[in-house]
């Protein structure tokens, strides 16, 4: 005899499964469509005239070994991608994809200006670092180079400072 109540029963269980794995992906696709709009603010923001006045301040005073609060906007604007990469609402694919060049500038730029802050206090750019590493790590696999090959020179740092007082 056929058991009528268990086929039905099996039926709500796997209609169930069904509704799961489809709110589980609408969730999926929502986030990566969340992130990406944040990842386009993001950039649309660092190209923005007020950012580009920051980022020119903070080469000049880099150069000219000045005061750092137009540094700290720029750190804690990688701070702030960081912490969003962290969190899993962007793709540390598009991030480096985008903002390598400027993450490697700015952080081998302030190397000692972010381990001095981060010895009072290590939570100071706790992100930036850990999007630095992650960055890197990334740079050297798609790009097969090694941390030797990413250090830059005095010179690659002023030229880069340069660059950016020129934005």
């Amino acid at each position: 005899m056929f058991d009528y109540n268990a086929l039905t029963a099996w039926a709500a269980v796997a209609a169930s499964a069904v509704a799961v794995y489809a709110i589980w992906a609408e969730s999926k696709r929502s986030r990566f469509a969340l992130g990406i709009d944040i990842f386009l603010k993001l950039d649309a923001n660092f190209g923005e005239d007020k950012m580009r006045t920051t980022r020119r301040a903070a080469a000049e005073a880099l150069l000219r070994d000045e005061d750092k609060g137009d540094v700290d906007d720029v750190l804690d604007f990688f701070e702030m991608v960081g912490m969003l990469v962290r969190r899993g609402v962007l793709d540390d694919y598009m991030v480096w994809h985008n903002f390598f060049y400027w993450i490697h500038g700015y952080y081998l730029s302030n190397s000692d200006y972010i381990a001095e802050s981060r010895s009072v206090d290590p939570t100071i750019w706790a992100d930036l670092v850990k999007l630095y590493r992650r960055m890197v790590s990334i740079e050297k696999k798609e790009r097969q180079c090694s941390d030797q090959q990413l250090q830059l020179t005095e010179d690659k740092l002023t030229e880069f400072l340069e660059e950016e007082m020129t934005v």
